[in-house]
């Protein structure tokens, strides 16, 4: 929201800038000569070209001065991760990092963290894996409802697919819409996005008629130490950020900050696993 606010007065600034600039131009180019005019011209598009200089560079760094105001939240994450209370661990961690990120993006954002079902389960082939919420934070109530009971097959998900399968050490998309061949077990709860064949009209059609509530997402490996371990047991889940808005998250930035997360994670994943396959072994 604060980060919304602060676009909109940037907007406003600058139309009034430039608006004032224009006016004064027009007012002393009246009286001024030939020479004087394209003096004066050169002088206001100077002035627009400094003004749309400083405004970029103030939304670049208020977003970043925005990362030291959400460090409080990222360490409170970090801090939860070596709690002995498993359920408070996984929602402290969704919780601050939703606070984390919708205070850098300025825009609402989701998180929650998603583990692989036990075989006994379901019904699968030896290679098929499925997979369930087991976090997320407080805020959306009603996409939980949605969702709680979604069994995901990974291979049916882009996201998961791209880490799993495709040696990927993260999935990042700031624009899902623009993703024609982006797949989501989600869609069966919210409907399949609109499709028409003309191309411009059918990016701006999915963009106002997608389905899911959100745009951009940041999809990191639950593992041990690095993306190198995706592929064999300490593969444990996946933390995953969304927003729904375009071009929310930084690729710089962003991506680095929920991977390192996901890793801080492993280690209450793990147990948690332990204590569903062996129940009475914590007796």
């Amino acid at each position: 929201m604060k980060g919304s606010i602060e676009r909109i007065l940037l907007l406003i600034g600058f139309i009034g800038s430039a608006v004032t600039i224009i006016v004064a131009y027009r007012q002393f180019v009246d009286g001024a000569t030939q020479d004087g005019s394209f003096g004066l011209a050169i002088l206001a598009f100077f002035c627009l070209i400094i003004l749309v200089f400083a405004i970029v560079q103030e939304y670049r760094f208020s977003r970043k001065s925005r990362y030291i105001e959400a460090f409080s939240y990222i360490d409170l994450a970090y801090q939860a991760c070596i709690t002995r209370d498993e359920d408070k661990c996984f929602l402290d961690v969704c919780n601050n990092l939703t606070n984390a990120f919708s205070l850098i993006t300025g825009a609402n954002c989701s998180c929650c963290i998603k583990t692989f079902d036990p075989p006994e389960d379901r019904t699968s082939t030896v290679n098929q894996f499925f997979i369930s919420t087991l976090c997320r934070d407080s805020k959306p109530q009603q996409r939980k409802n949605k969702t709680r009971d979604i069994h995901h097959d990974l291979d049916r998900n882009t996201d998961f697919r791209a880490i799993f399968r495709h040696r990927n050490d993260v999935f990042y998309a700031n624009n899902l819409p623009l993703l024609s061949n982006y797949a989501n077990t989600s869609f069966e709860v919210y409907g399949d996005p609109k499709d028409v064949p003309t191309p411009f009209l059918r990016s701006f059609i999915r963009d106002r008629q997608w389905p899911l509530p959100y745009k951009s997402t940041i999809v990191a490996p639950i593992v041990s130490q690095n993306h190198k371990d995706i592929h064999n047991d300490t593969l444990v889940g996946f933390l995953c950020i969304d927003s729904p808005a375009r071009g929310a998250f930084n690729r710089r930035y962003d991506v680095d900050m929920v991977k390192s997360l996901a890793i801080a994670l492993y280690p209450m994943i793990s147990s948690w696993y332990d204590r569903r396959s062996n129940p009475e072994g914590e007796k």
